[in-house]
């Protein structure tokens, strides 16, 4: 199932019975501390989770009566163990020269950063100004943990590349694209929050390949109720489907153009009569082609 808040997460698996562990390692948000507590109400459930002394989310769960195992207290650690790690660590001089920092890297040039240590780059850019290095860094940011794997410098590239606004620096682009050339993947278009020609669609829960009628065309649905049409080709605004009165979660498209929506509930609304509505001009097609109102992400 897709859920988007532990409120739609949790009475499914309360009503599935079946007994679960969960392990979660490192936890610091308050956001992954709230789910934590709200699947321990959950009957069969049981969460074993680690979070740092003084952390959001210790504090958050230490205040909540779980049970608390504190690994800094000398009852829990094994003595002998902890005196052989700490034997095999290497000596403060070997760890000076190993920390030693590196060769700046130059934040504006897109090819340096992939090629560059992961970590370096995210608090360089964290500590940035916004629009400081022409949307690089805002890109480096929203791909996140897409780019902290280890991977060639052809992957990292291809997915900064998608992550680019249409308001960065065109030149990025070009450059990413040259590095990206020996990647498994091709990158045709993106769209993220912000855009504006075309304009971002909102956030996308499913797509679907138009089929018929809707040959050439991608489908979208997300938490705004309703189903996008863009083109292939650029991902430009075809229209919309009206779907009714429900959240659409999922969609596909039969060989004839029949639409398949599946609703909050599971249910799968089939018609072939649903029709892509086109975007208009003026005001009508601002509001039709924009996200919804309030939202953000």
């Amino acid at each position: 199932m897709v859920a988007r808040a532990p409120w739609e997460l949790v009475p499914v698996l309360a009503a599935d019975g079946r007994r679960t562990v969960i392990v979660l390692p490192d936890v610091r948000g308050e956001a992954v501390a709230e789910l934590v507590l709200a699947l321990a109400d959950v009957p069969g459930v049981r969460l074993v989770v680690e979070s740092r002394s003084g952390s959001p989310a210790h504090r958050l769960l230490s205040g909540s009566g779980c049970a608390e195992l504190d690994l800094d207290l000398e009852q829990w650690r094994d003595e002998r163990r902890f005196a052989q790690w700490q034997a095999s660590q290497p000596s403060p001089r070997e760890v000076a020269g190993v920390s030693r920092p590196g060769p700046a890297v130059d934040l504006c040039d897109p090819v340096a950063v992939c090629r560059a240590d992961v970590s370096a780059v995210t608090a360089a850019y964290e500590r940035a100004r916004r629009g400081e290095y022409g949307g690089l860094g805002e890109a480096w940011l929203r791909a996140g943990q897409s780019l902290c794997r280890d991977q060639e410098l052809a992957s990292r590239a291809l997915t900064l590349l998608a992550a680019l606004g249409d308001g960065a620096d065109p030149r990025l682009a070009s450059a990413l694209s040259e590095a990206a050339a020996a990647s498994a993947w091709c990158w045709e278009w993106s769209r993220v929050s912000g855009d504006l020609v075309p304009p971002w669609p909102g956030p996308v829960s499913a797509l679907a390949v138009g089929e018929g009628p809707l040959a050439g065309a991608v489908l979208v649905t997300g938490p705004s109720g309703s189903v996008r049409v863009v083109r292939v080709g650029d991902g430009g605004a075809r229209g919309r489907i009206a779907v009714g009165g429900f959240a659409p979660q999922s969609v596909s498209v039969m060989a004839d153009g029949t639409v398949l929506v599946v609703d909050e509930a599971g249910r799968v609304h089939a018609d072939g009569s649903w029709v892509a509505r086109p975007a208009g001009s003026g005001i009508a097609r601002l509001l039709d082609e924009g996200p919804p109102a309030g939202r953000c992400c």
